[in-house]
């Protein structure tokens, strides 16, 4: 049997906002050299950062101690931990990757508003993953444990303190 290779929810979702936001922002700041005027390209990226937020904090999939019936499981003996570098490389992908590449094709393609939106979305999306961080970490306190999830699954497991 292979041992579960596991990744610290909190430390996961801290990890990649600043490069979602970091790349948000700069794909904003590249739409705008790139042509896009200044006012449709804030509502695109407002709308859009604003909307993936609400989309992603509302999406019942997040309620993962609901929706897998039950208590995490405990962490087993021989569980692999994934390092940071690790860490962010299985969170952006694909969506970070994706939607920074959906990006660069609208730019490419002189759709610069269509960029600034994609900037949005990955504003949104660093900021959804700051507030998760900091749900699981407020759950964490709670409840004297860290929180871990399979790379390859879906079963979520504690260590306790």
């Amino acid at each position: 049997m292979e041992h579960p290779r596991l990744c610290r929810l909190s430390t996961t979702a801290l990890l990649v906002t600043p490069l979602r936001i970091a790349l948000g922002c700069g794909v904003l700041v590249a739409a705008r050299v790139a042509g896009a005027a200044s006012t449709p390209a804030a509502l695109a990226f407002g709308t859009l950062a604003g909307g993936t937020l609400f989309v992603i904090l509302h999406d019942p999939r997040r309620r993962i101690w609901r929706s897998r019936g039950g208590a995490p499981l405990p962490v087993p003996l021989g569980a692999r931990f994934l390092t940071r570098t690790e860490l962010v490389r299985a969170a952006v992908f694909p969506s970070t990757v994706g939607v920074t590449a959906l990006a660069a094709a609208a730019i490419a393609l002189d759709n610069d508003t269509l960029a600034a939106g994609f900037g949005g979305v990955l504003a949104g999306m660093g900021l959804a993953s700051l507030a998760v961080a900091a749900e699981l970490l407020h759950r964490e306190r709670q409840d004297g444990c860290r929180y871990y999830a399979e790379t390859r699954g879906s079963r979520v497991f504690e260590l306790r303190h």
